[in-house]
């Protein structure tokens, strides 16, 4: 049915009206033909709410579109707060059918076969219109093996709901898995009952719970009576509502198998959307896009004009190539719910181009202030290099300069370390030489001890009293004197110390500085031109404690020794290998530490 076979109606209804009813044909004949019972809806929930008394729902003329709207938005706000929430538009067109649809479920036995391709909104209508009219809405559920039997089961849930409640069986194509499906539900509207769907048994429950109901009603109390009561209650509560597609020749087929789907129901055509519907659609649901204002019109009047020009090409397709192509509004609605997919894509990229475009500008500008923050420590770092350059310049001739000094000293140190290990090797024999000055003195102190013991208190009396005594005894009073470190070194010097009564204890404990003053006394005084040293050991035999210290001595030795050009020759070298051989003590330790030993038993002499 087009728009054409819909003029042509309406010119005949007009034609009928202006003919029989000239008086009401204006006010019959304005569009658009608007009557229902749902303008109070809103103060007839309150009162509902607050448990008051229920208002009358009054059937009467709506008169337009911008009436009824507001309030159906209302009624479809509410649906959505309790019910699965749908994105429905309002349009003029959908209105129409929403209205009929209402008016529909308000009459006993009202049903509806609404005809339009997919996505027309037929169920989403029929939902709004049924809460409006206060009815439930039932549908079955295909699953895998869905029969024959299992619609059964689910015809009998919908007539236990018709027992107490207004139900709208909502029946589309999509549900019709078998054709008997059909045969069914034609039943349904042409004898409101399935046959054969509940058992005797089953009867009598359904039978017993009317009753009472029916007998108040006049009913007569008979099996019989009481079951076709049950079913024209049920009946009257239930509203078929069919939703077909007219693509093909499904519809006209099963239309002519199946009698009822036309004789009793109320046929509502699901033309394509106007304009005007295509334009209100679009613009609601990109209301929640944020667009350029000065843009949204054009791109809403885009959208219109793509969905338009493809169902114009679709019907010159049919033309030329006879085949079908079907532009529904559920194609429309898929276009705009994909533009604004990809508005929300592209906006989501250009936001984080941003991002990356605000980050690359905030680093470039943070790198340029480090940049003169550094270039400002360069120039203070350059001043402070250059400085550094110079004074490392300075240094390193100062290096150079040392370096080579400190090559000069290792090529002496280098010398020195060969002048001292042939040092070493003198030492050793010097060391060797001390160790047997050492086993000679030892005797020699035995001696000392021996000749002072034998000394006696009558020998230093007679000595004293000699004025002009013999220069070798003369020489050993005056060794004494010098052990003593008396200054009157001469003869009067020794009688003085001779008069000491404490010099012969004096005598015995006299040690330590008095050693080294005795042998350079005795070297003295005993080594002089014209004495020979045997002539003298044997001609002072009378002193033999001065005499022994003397041969005890080593410096007496070496002043001996002198005597001879190798001896002094030998000792020459020694002594400048000690004075040249400081740095080589560590290795020659060994060596001076016997030397030591040897000087300091020869000094406890």
């Amino acid at each position: 049915m087009g728009s054409a076979d819909k003029e042509f109606v309406t010119a005949k209804i007009e034609e009928c009206f202006r003919k029989n009813f000239s008086a009401d044909a204006d006010y019959a004949m304005v569009n658009p033909v608007l009557f229902g019972d749902f303008m109070l809806y809103n103060e007839i929930e309150e009162q509902k709410n607050a448990g008051g008394t229920e208002l009358v729902r009054l059937y009467e003329d709506m008169t337009d579109y911008n009436k009824i709207k507001p309030v159906l938005n209302e009624v479809l706000e509410k649906y959505n707060m309790t019910n699965k929430a749908m994105n429905l538009v309002l349009f003029e067109d959908c209105l129409s059918h929403l209205v009929s649809l209402h008016r529909l479920m308000r009459m006993p036995r009202g049903n509806a076969l609404l005809v339009g391709v997919g996505g027309s909104g037929k169920q989403s209508i029929t939902r709004l219109a049924a809460f409006t009219a206060e009815a439930s809405v039932f549908t079955i559920t295909l699953t895998r093996g869905y029969n024959e039997i299992l619609f059964r089961d689910d015809l009998k849930i919908l007539y236990g709901m018709l027992a107490t409640q207004s139900v709208a069986f909502f029946f589309s194509d999509a549900h019709v898995a078998e054709e008997g499906f059909l045969e069914l539900v034609n039943n349904m509207l042409t004898a409101g009952m399935v046959p054969a769907l509940y058992e005797e048994s089953e009867k009598d429950g359904l039978i017993s719970g009317v009753r009472d109901q029916a007998v108040k009603k006049g009913c007569i109390d008979s099996k019989d009576a009481l079951w076709q009561y049950f079913v024209n209650k049920c009946r009257d509560a239930l509203h078929v509502v069919l939703a077909m597609s007219p693509v093909g020749e499904t519809l006209r087929v099963r239309c002519r198998s199946f009698p009822g789907m036309v004789n009793n129901t109320v046929i509502d055509w699901f033309v394509p959307w106007p304009e005007q519907a295509l334009l209100s659609v679009a613009g609601v649901f990109l209301a929640e896009e944020d667009l350029p204002q000065q843009m949204r019109n054009g791109i809403v009047s885009h959208m219109v004009m793509v969905h338009s020009d493809s169902m114009e090409r679709s019907a010159a397709f049919l033309t030329q190539l006879k085949r079908y192509n079907y532009v529904t509004p559920k194609n429309y609605l898929d276009f705009i719910s994909n533009y604004r997919s990809v508005l929300k894509e592209e906006r989501r990229k250009v936001d984080s181009l941003i991002v990356r475009l605000d980050g690359g500008l905030s680093k470039l500008v943070q790198a340029a202030v480090e940049v003169d923050a550094m270039q400002e420590k360069l120039k203070v770092a350059q001043v402070e290099v250059a400085k550094k350059s110079g004074e490392v310049k300075e240094m390193l001739v100062g290096i150079t300069a040392s370096s080579k000094e400190a090559e000069e000293k290792q090529i002496v140190a280098a010398e020195k370390e060969k002048q001292i290990a042939i040092d070493s090797v003198e030492i050793a024999a010097t060391k060797a030489e001390a160790e047997a000055a050492l086993e000679e003195a030892l005797p020699a102190l035995a001696e000392a001890a021996e000749a002072l013991n034998d000394l006696k208190k009558e020998d230093i009396t007679e000595l004293k009293g000699f004025n002009n005594p013999n220069i070798l005894v003369k020489n050993a009073c005056l060794c004494v004197v010098i052990m003593k470190g008396i200054k009157e070194v001469d003869w009067m010097g020794a009688k003085k110390m001779m008069n000491d009564m404490q010099f012969l204890s004096s005598l015995l404990t006299l040690q330590g500085r008095a050693h080294r003053q005795a042998g350079e006394g005795r070297e003295k005084v005993l080594c002089r031109p014209g004495i020979h040293h045997r002539e003298r050991r044997d001609r002072f035999e009378g002193c033999g404690w001065p005499t022994q210290v003397g041969r005890g001595h080593p410096e007496l030795q070496h002043r001996g020794e002198d005597r001879q050009p190798e001896a002094r020759g030998r000792r020459q070298g020694r002594e400048d290998a000690a004075r040249g051989g400081q740095g080589a003590h560590r290795r020659a330790g060994a060596g001076q530490g016997a030397l030591r030993d040897a000087r300091r038993a020869q000094g406890q002499v």
